[in-house]
């Protein structure tokens, strides 16, 4: 047994291997970088948080000094309110200047001046009047506690159709683009110097509270381009306005009744139009350029200029996102070294077209009747001078943003009411075009769906051609001899 027990412990015995001076350093150098690497793990953890405890104490002030500029903007609001009731109670005519200072959103405030010098006492008044009943106006409005689809569906409820006749515009079946739009017979545009068989041209007359006019015009075709350069002859129109693009969607929409970007003139008919600058951004999305229309033909006829802006990225049925645009079209078309119509037009010359001569209509109707206008109301006197005047529901919000934000340019203190709507349309814009966004693409895909089937349905017809082509030739060709058919050499 003790002889079995000896041969069992001898494998379970091993020596011991003794470390060197060698392995022993290494062994002390791994240590230490254990040592070092855990060190420096330490250091960065402890950086870490403390990055995050500055962060959360800089947002922590951030919020209270968001809430300490709040408070102030809410008092600074309540007490220019107080004071331009003050300065409108008073009315005095000495003061040449009223002076206003609208609170908005997350901005400093900012005086507003408005410069009376050049009025006289009876326009001062007038003008001290339409402020009030603009904030009249305002104070009604917003009050109500809308919102923007409350607006959006009273005005898709709205079904005004005036009894109006059009019988001009049934004569001429190759002078208009939309049979479902009419052309007003009351207010249509006369073509001067022209016989009343061909005097007809797609446009209206549309007059404002101080009859001051637009021209509301069909996008040109290329049948009536002439008429279009004609009417902008003989009326003097200072401006042309286009608000749509030539193509879109893959649509025609209007056609090249001016010279292209590499050109600089152009012929329609009798009257030549040449480009005399360069084109400009008048600002954001519109272009503007300077005209001459002339008569070849008639060299004493006086030459025309105009200037013609070019309102980009405004798709048919919608509206854009901001109102700046819109409102410094306003201000350059009522400027009073301007004289005469300008003509404005999109593709049918009723939607956009009507938004924007809106603007002017409603401000100055807003100015006579105060709280007691209905904005409703708008729709209904404009459709009277052109028919289906403002058509979808995004282009009336888009026109009372836009008039609103022109009542607080002349004097009117912003709310925060005011804020909140422009807040809601924006991101229910945004929205719309991410819906459109994805239609276009589901359209595309199905686009190439449908061109690869038919790609492979002609590879098959191709294929059974090429078949039935070598099946009929062997078929009808008469069989080789035996020895060629056969025959390798």
């Amino acid at each position: 047994m003790s002889i079995i027990m000896d041969t069992v412990k001898k494998p379970a015995s091993k020596t011991k291997s003794k470390d060197t001076p060698a392995t022993k350093g290494k062994k002390k150098q791994e240590k230490e970088e254990r040592s070092k690497n855990v060190e420096e793990k330490v250091k960065k953890e402890e950086k870490g948080k403390k990055k995050k405890k500055e962060e959360v104490s800089k947002n922590v002030e951030k919020e209270k000094e968001k809430k300490a500029k709040k408070k102030v903007s809410k008092s600074k609001d309540s007490k220019d309110s107080k004071d331009s009731k003050d300065s409108k109670d008073s009315k005095d005519s000495k003061n040449s200047k009223v002076s206003i200072t609208p609170a908005k959103k997350k901005e400093k405030s900012k005086t507003i001046s408005f410069d009376t010098t050049q009025l006289s006492e009876e326009e001062k008044l007038k003008f001290l009047a339409s402020l009030e009943n603009k904030i009249k106006f305002c104070k009604a409005f917003y009050n109500d506690s809308l919102d923007a689809k409350d607006i959006m569906m009273k005005f898709s409820k709205l079904k005004f159709k005036p009894n109006s006749l059009a019988e001009a515009m049934k004569k001429h079946p190759d002078k208009y683009r939309y049979e479902d739009i009419l052309c007003i017979d009351q207010t249509r545009v006369v073509l001067k110097d022209r016989p009343p068989e061909n005097d007809f041209i797609h446009a209206n007359w549309m007059t404002m509270p101080d009859k001051f006019r637009y021209i509301s015009a069909q996008g040109p075709m290329d049948e009536t381009c002439e008429d279009f350069w004609h009417m902008v002859y003989t009326e003097k129109s200072p401006a042309v306005v286009m608000i749509c693009e030539f193509i879109e969607d893959e649509i025609l929409k209007c056609a090249q009744y001016f010279p292209r970007d590499h050109e600089k003139t152009a012929e329609f008919g009798m009257y030549l139009v040449t480009r005399q600058d360069a084109i400009t951004i008048f600002c954001q999305d519109i272009q503007c350029q300077t005209l001459e229309i002339s008569i070849p033909s008639k060299p004493d006829a006086p030459v025309h200029t105009l200037v013609h802006y070019h309102y980009r990225d405004w798709r048919d049925h919608s509206a854009p996102m901001s109102t700046q645009p819109v409102l410094k079209l306003y201000k350059a078309l009522r400027d009073p070294q301007m004289s005469g119509p300008p003509v404005i037009h999109c593709s049918a010359g009723v939607g956009r077209t009507a938004t924007v001569i809106g603007v002017d209509y409603g401000n100055q109707r807003i100015g006579e009747l105060g709280d007691k206008f209905d904005m409703y109301m708008l729709i209904c006197e404009m459709r009277l001078m052109r028919d289906k005047a403002v058509q979808s529901h995004h282009q009336f919000l888009f026109l009372v943003l836009c008039i609103t934000d022109l009542m607080v340019s002349e004097g009117v203190p912003r709310t925060p009411d005011m804020d909140d709507l422009l807040e809601i349309y924006v991101e229910f814009e945004k929205n719309v075009q991410k819906k459109r966004e994805d239609k276009k693409k589901a359209e595309d895909e199905e686009k190439r769906r449908r061109k690869k089937k038919e790609r492979r349905k002609e590879r098959k017809r191709r294929r059974r051609r090429r078949r039935s082509c070598k099946w009929t030739r062997h078929s009808r060709l008469p069989l080789p001899p035996l020895r060629t058919r056969f025959d390798l050499t």
